[in-house]
């Protein structure tokens, strides 16, 4: 969208500058971002160059354009731009602790409209019971992607549903709120951030890659980009002990393979020394590598790193985890015999990136794709306003961050452009709470405890009012799609409820319709009690009884 990119353009650096004057680079006291880490600078050519402080180095030609760009590095992990921002968060909150009060396990379950505005939100204290939360000016819904929610990844974005996910509690539970507001989701497919930065350096080397049955797959020049797309059809593979993958295991796993001569190869991104590397084998315990290198291992997750030396093939093959050693050992002998050719018979990669894997001792980086973030939701404006179908801003809602759609434009994201998600989710969240600031406010109490979440639900009054017989309802549950009902009446009374039909989510929505159907006939009324994260389920199915008790009124 091209108010949404113009947006960024033009007010990106004043946010990340403003976000930085607020808070502190994370394991630094660097006065200037790049006295540390990675610094970047882009010409009017856009060629890209990076040089780390470990001596690597890095150059990208990205064609002609102007831009310059001057990026701080935040780290090394485990910190990352999440903690940095939690620093500025909390010297926020404590600066304008006489003014705002953060309630913490509370999830919003409903936005509260009037007449197509949205005027509020209802949370779910851990007690069970909700508050009201009244907006004088506007809802700014910040809740992050919907990768935990499989209803809404196949629906979405299914090209990433047996892939694993990095996230936890990304359930969508925003796009969901904003969608019974009124917002309209962004067309599938949407964009995927699929990454494995931890295994090892060097992942857009076009090394050889195999999959774990030891088979070559593709033209190791595509990209680290567009793997993803690639591993959608290879097989399944179950990690060790370290992944907690599904029993059937995940997409998403390939080794790269490469010799000792690596360094005199031609580098694409950035050729790693062999001493650098060490930080990302496990084999090399922490002691070890600290008395070897004179400071402790730092910037890695360790229970993720997975580069592996060995002194012969067939033992690089048992330490990757390859299933067949005997074609994983075919396969090097063919790529040889190509490098030898100077022709990629093969895939058509290259000849300045086929080199021969001969010169022990062997390198091998097993790498494991996962989803890191779904970078689309609903259509917003420039200030980050959800739109509704007519494409005219929702007053009083704001979506941002990975909430918001149409940013990217294509189903993989541009990893090249550095820091463009965080800078995205910066750049719209001050936005988007610059112009809700700015709109005029009431002066309404802000705040109301012991609030039913669903105001507007129909009292179907008390037994002995309906007529005998069964009678079917329905009403769209948390996707829009319908939630049929049947509903049996004997003696005035409701005595059975079976649900016909649905599409809600089978662990949450669907896994509720017991406790929900026992509690209407319990109560003989619908005014019962929302399961914990289906809520809107509980609605939807409420309605449809409601619609089929309407048709059983005396």
């Amino acid at each position: 969208d091209p108010e949404l990119l113009r947006a960024y353009v033009m007010n990106s650096g004043e946010a990340v500058e403003w976000l930085y004057n607020r808070g502190r680079l994370i394991g630094t006291t660097a006065e200037k971002p790049n006295d540390k880490g990675l610094y970047m600078f882009i010409d009017t050519s856009m060629d890209f160059t990076g040089e780390w402080t470990d001596g690597r180095f890095a150059k990208f030609d990205y064609g002609k354009a102007k831009a310059h760009m001057y990026a701080p590095w935040v780290g090394p992990k485990p910190n990352n731009a999440g903690t940095f921002l939690s620093y500025v968060l909390d010297e926020a909150a404590e600066e304008y602790s006489d003014r705002m009060k953060i309630y913490y396990n509370t999830p919003g379950v409903q936005l509260i409209t009037e007449n197509g505005k949205v005027k509020g939100v209802v949370g779910q204290l851990s007690d069970g019971t909700y508050v009201k939360f009244n907006a004088n000016k506007a809802v700014i819904l910040a809740t992050g992607d919907y990768q935990n929610n499989p209803a809404m990844v196949n629906r979405w974005c299914p090209d990433v549903a047996n892939f694993d996910k990095k996230q936890f509690q990304k359930t969508g539970d925003g796009h969901l709120m904003a969608i019974t507001a009124g917002a309209v989701m962004e067309d599938i497919v949407h964009t995927k951030m699929l990454h494995d930065f931890d295994a090892g350096l060097m992942y857009e080397e076009p090394f050889l890659y195999v999959n774990m049955k030891g088979e070559r797959f593709c033209n190791e020049f595509v990209g680290f980009v567009y793997m993803n797309d690639i591993m959608l059809h290879q097989d399944m593979y179950k990690g060790g002990k370290n992944y907690d993958d599904p029993e059937k295991g995940s997409l998403g796993w390939y080794c790269q393979i490469y010799d000792s001569n690596y360094m005199n190869n031609e580098a694409f991104d950035s050729l790693v020394p062999p001493a650098v590397m060490e930080k990302y084998m496990p084999e090399i315990s922490d002691e070890e590598y600290e008395k070897k290198h004179g400071q402790p291992r730092t910037g890695v997750f360790t229970y993720l790193i997975d580069t592996w030396r060995a002194d012969t093939l067939e033992e690089l093959a048992d330490k990757l985890g390859i299933e067949d050693k005997k074609a994983f050992l075919e396969t090097i002998q063919r790529y040889n015999e190509l490098c030898e050719k100077g022709v990629d018979e093969d895939f058509g990669k290259d000849k300045k990136w086929m080199n021969a894997i001969k010169k022990p001792p062997f390198y091998g980086i097993r790498r494991h794709l996962r989803v890191s973030a779904l970078c689309s939701g609903v259509y917003t404006n420039g200030h980050g306003q959800a739109l509704n179908e007519k494409k005219e801003p929702i007053e009083g809602l704001y979506c941002v961050g990975n909430l918001g759609g149409q940013f990217y434009g294509g189903v993989d994201y541009p990893f090249h452009a550095t820091g463009l998600s965080l800078g995205r989710c910066y750049t719209f969240g001050r936005l988007a709470g610059k112009h809700a600031a700015a709109q005029p406010g009431g002066t309404k109490q802000l705040t109301e405890s012991g609030t039913t979440v669903l105001e507007k639900q129909l009292d179907v009054g008390s037994s002995g009012n309906w007529k005998d017989g069964t009678y079917q309802g329905a009403s769209p549950g948390i996707f829009g799609d319908d939630i049929k009902v049947t509903v049996t009446i004997s003696d005035g009374k409701i005595t059975a409820i079976t649900v016909d039909e649905h599409k809600e989510t089978e662990n949450i929505g669907g896994a509720a319709f017991p406790t929900y159907i026992d509690a209407v006939i319990a109560n003989q009324s619908t005014k019962i009690d929302a399961v914990s994260g289906a809520t809107r389920t509980m609605e939807g199915f409420t309605n449809a009884v409601n619609d089929a008790l309407s048709k059983a009124v005396k």
